[in-house]
C-alpha cells in the first residue's frame, strides 16, 4: 500500500472546489429561504396600500432568485450536469466538463441583480450616494472574491473540467463540518445558559420548558455533527467517516422537524404574528439544508466507489490536509462580514427596506478595525486556497486579530446584559462575534496541526498475511 508522493503539489486536484460547492449550496438555500419569506411578510407588513410595498417585494424576490442561482451553481460545481438530471451513459463522461459553468452564470446573475437593485433604490427610493455605493458594493463583495479566486493561474488551468481529488474532498468537508459543529455547539450551550439564567418561576412555564427541550436536541445534533467532522479529519477509515456523516445527517433531519414543531408550539403560546411564523419556517429550512447537503455528498461519492469496485482509486490523504476547504470557508466569512457591514449602511439609509427586513444589527464601533480584520481574512483565504508558503502565517495572523477584535467588541455587550449575558437587542451581533472567535480558534488549531501522510486500500484482504 503506497503512500502519497511527497513531491506532489500541496494543492489538491480540484482546488477544494467541491467544498466550495457545498458552501454555496448552504448559503443559497438559507438566503433563498429568508428572501422568499421576507417578501411574503412584506406583503402583510405595510398598511394603507403603500406604493412601496410592491417595490420592496420585488427587491426581496430578486434576492431570492439570485440565491437560487447561487445554490444551483454550487450543486453543479459538486455534481456536474447531474445537478439537473441523471445523464445517460454517453453524457456521463461530459458531466465534469461543465462544473464551473454554473459559477460563471451566477456571476452574471449577481452583476445584473446588483445593478437592477441599485437602480431601483436610486430611482424609486431616492437613496443617497452613500447608500447606493454601500448597496452596490455589499451585493458584489462575494461575486468579486469568487471571480478573483476562480481566475487564479491554477484555477484557469482547470478550464471547465473539475478533476477528482485524492480523498474525494472528504477532508476539506470534514474541516467545514467540524467548524460549523463547534459553532453550533457553542451557540446551543450559550442559549441554554441564557435560559437557565432566567428566574426559576419562568423556567417552569410551558414555552421555557419547550425551548429547553428543543435546545438540548440541537446540542445533541451538534455533538453528532462534531463527531462526524472529527472522524473525517482522523482519516482512520473512509467507511467509518461516511457512516458517521450519514448518522449525523439522519439525526439532523429528524431533530430539525422536532425543533420546528417545538418552535411552532412556542409561537402559539405567545402572541401570534406572521413574522414569527416566517422566522420559524426560515429556521427549519436553515437547519434542514446542511444535513441534506452532507448526506447527498457522502452518499454520492461512496456509491461511485461501490460501483467502481476493484477499479476504484485508493483514497489518499489530501495533499493540503483539507486546508483549501478552510480557505474557502474564510473567503465566505470575509465576504459575509463585509456584505453585512455595507448592507447595514445601505438599509439604514432606506427606511422602506428597513421596515421590511429590520435593522441588520451589529455591535457598533471599530468599523475600520472590523474592515481591516475582514481584509486580513480575505488575504488568509487566498493564501490557503492557493496553499502558498505564506498560508499558515496568514491564517495565524488573521486568527489572532479576529479573536482580539471580537473580544473587544463583545466584552461591553456581555457586561451590559443581565447576569453577564448580552441584551436581546444586540444578540445577533454578539452571536456573530462569538462565531468569529470559534472560527479563528479552529483555524489556528487546523493550520498548526501535524499531519501524517496516509493511504488506505478500498477493501480488506481476506488472504492470510505473508
Amino acid at each position: 500500500m503506497s503512500l502519497p508522493d511527497r513531491s506532489a503539489p500541496r494543492v489538491p486536484a480540484d482546488h477544494g472546489l467541491a467544498c466550495l460547492g457545498l458552501l454555496m449550496q448552504l448559503a443559497g438555500n438559507v438566503l433563498a429561504a429568508y428572501g422568499a419569506l421576507a417578501a411574503v411578510v412584506a406583503l402583510f407588513a405595510f398598511r394603507g396600500g403603500s406604493r412601496d410595498t410592491l417595490w420592496v417585494v420585488l427587491v426581496l424576490g430578486l434576492g431570492a432568485g439570485r440565491a437560487l442561482a447561487h445554490r444551483h451553481a454550487g450543486t453543479q460545481l459538486v455534481y456536474g450536469d447531474r445537478a439537473i438530471g441523471v445523464p445517460g451513459p454517453v453524457e456521463l463522461a461530459l458531466a465534469d466538463e461543465r462544473r464551473l459553468a454554473g459559477v460563471y452564470t451566477y456571476l452574471a446573475v449577481a452583476l445584473g441583480h446588483a445593478t437592477l437593485v441599485t437602480v431601483i433604490a436610486r430611482l424609486h427610493f431616492d437613496a443617497g450616494t452613500t447608500a447606493i455605493l454601500a448597496l452596490f458594493g455589499g451585493l458584489l463583495v462575494w461575486p468579486a472574491i469568487l471571480l478573483v479566486l476562480t481566475t487564479r493561474p491554477g484555477m484557469r488551468a482547470l478550464g471547465r473540467c473539475l478533476p477528482g481529488s485524492a480523498d474525494k474532498g472528504f477532508e476539506a468537508v470534514a474541516i467545514v463540518m467540524t467548524i460549523l459543529a463547534a459553532a453550533g455547539l457553542a451557540l446551543g450551550l450559550g442559549l441554554l445558559g441564557f435560559l437557565f439564567d432566567r428566574p426559576a418561576e419562568r423556567l417552569q412555564q410551558g414555552p421555557a420548558l419547550l425551548a429547553i427541550v428543543m435546545l438540548c436536541a440541537l446540542v445533541v445534533r451538534s455533538g453528532y455533527h462534531l463527531r462526524a467532522g472529527i472522524e473525517g479529519l482522523r482519516e482512520t477509515s473512509i467507511e467509518r467517516a461516511v457512516g458517521y456523516a450519514t448518522r449525523y445527517a439522519n439525526f439532523g433531519v429528524i431533530s430539525t422537524f422536532c425543533a420546528g414543531a417545538v418552535m411552532l408550539l412556542c409561537v402559539t403560546f405567545s402572541r401570534y404574528a406572521l413574522r414569527d411564523l416566517a422566522i420559524v419556517i426560515g429556521l427549519v429550512w436553515t437547519l434542514l439544508a446542511w444535513p441534506l447537503i452532507v448526506r447527498r455528498f457522502f452518499a454520492d461519492r461512496h456509491f461511485d466507489d461501490l460501483l467502481a469496485g476493484d477499479t476504484a482509486e485508493r483514497h489518499h490523504r489530501a495533499p493540503d490536509a483539507g486546508l483549501t476547504g478552510l480557505g474557502w470557508l474564510l473567503a465566505c466569512n470575509a465576504a459575509g462580514g463585509a456584505s453585512w457591514l455595507l448592507l447595514r449602511t445601505a438599509v439604514d439609509g432606506l427606511p422602506a427596506l428597513q421596515a421590511a427586513v429590520g435593522t441588520l444589527g451589529a455591535p457598533d464601533g471599530a468599523l475600520g478595525a472590523q474592515l481591516a480584520v475582514l481584509a486580513l481574512g480575505g488575504w488568509a483565504a487566498a493564501e490557503l486556497v492557493g496553499m502558498t508558503a505564506r498560508a499558515p502565517a496568514a491564517a495565524i495572523a488573521w486568527a489572532v486579530a479576529a479573536v482580539g477584535l471580537s473580544v473587544y467588541l463583545v466584552a461591553p455587550e456581555l457586561g451590559a446584559g443581565h447576569g453577564g449575558l448580552p441584551p436581546t437587542s444586540h444578540l445577533a451581533g454578539t452571536v456573530w462575534q462569538a462565531g468569529q472567535i470559534v472560527l479563528a480558534v479552529a483555524a489556528l488549531r487546523l493550520v498548526t496541526r501535524r499531519i501524517t501522510p496516509s493511504a488506505r486500500a478500498r477493501y480488506r484482504s481476506t488472504s492470510p498475511r505473508s
